[in-house]
């Protein structure tokens, strides 16, 4: 764990309880120590690896979160790590387990580095009246790992439902707005077809009416011409009736 991660993602380590791993204790802790009967520690690599300022375990089931569809941004990941971290302190159980000894560790010069384990872990024995033991702190490390796993993956599996509720608003809102469309075009054409066929007639109109007007045209001029012939004839007559008749 980085310096970051101690002041800044929950204050996890500073609330647990630092233990005072100086050198100078260490030292009189080695000479005051009783004759140990269990195996010592083998240099291994340490179970933690240290990755871009955070500390991954091993774990039966590991957490493999699925980041093909979205680039977290930094800030994002870093509040999410609190989070974590706020709930990893949220879970620790009362005594010394792998969290007080993965704290102290972290909290001795250099950090997690074999020697610092060794060192810590005999005194972390020493203070507990050899009651802590290297399967303690697996057992309660991979404890912490799982349990933490585990509320990850339900609180994934509640967000994954979460997006899968939204997918389906989504398309059944895309479902009804492609159908509006679609009804929306068949008016348009419907529309369209109407407006061409009255531009059509609009246009035939006059070619319609106007033989009829026409015919009415010529109706009137020939019954006016008629008429007038008739008239001059009455109007003819009329005159030879007062020249003729005494």
């Amino acid at each position: 764990m980085s310096s970051e991660k101690k002041s800044g993602f929950g204050g996890i380590f500073q609330k647990l309880g630092k233990m005072a791993m100086t050198p100078e204790y260490l030292e009189a802790l080695e000479k005051n120590k009783p004759p140990v009967q269990e195996d010592p520690i083998q240099e291994k690599p340490v179970e933690a690896i240290r990755q871009t300022g955070k500390t991954v375990f091993a774990t039966s089931t590991p957490f493999t979160p699925n980041l093909n569809s979205s680039t977290p941004s930094q800030a994002d990941v870093q509040k999410m790590t609190e989070k974590i971290y706020n709930f990893l302190e949220s879970i620790n159980k009362p005594g010394v387990d792998f969290l007080e000894f993965w704290n102290a560790v972290e909290a001795m010069e250099g950090g997690v580095v074999p020697a610092n384990i060794k060192n810590a872990f005999v005194a972390i024995k020493m203070m507990s009246g050899n009651a802590v033991t290297k399967d303690i702190l697996l057992s309660t490390g991979n404890a912490y790992v799982n349990e933490l796993t585990a509320a990850i993956n339900q609180d994934i599996a509640g967000k994954t439902k979460s997006k899968k509720d939204l997918q389906k608003s989504l398309d059944l809102e895309k479902v009804s707005l492609e159908s509006q469309i679609t009804s929306l075009r068949q008016q348009i054409e419907t529309l369209t077809s109407e407006l061409r066929q009255n531009e059509t007639a609009l246009a035939q109109i006059n070619g319609k009416y106007a033989p009829q007007m026409q015919e009415v045209d010529n109706s009137i001029a020939c019954g006016t011409t008629a008429l007038s012939h008739v008239i001059d004839e009455i109007k003819n007559f009329i005159a030879l009736i007062e020249q003729n008749i005494q």
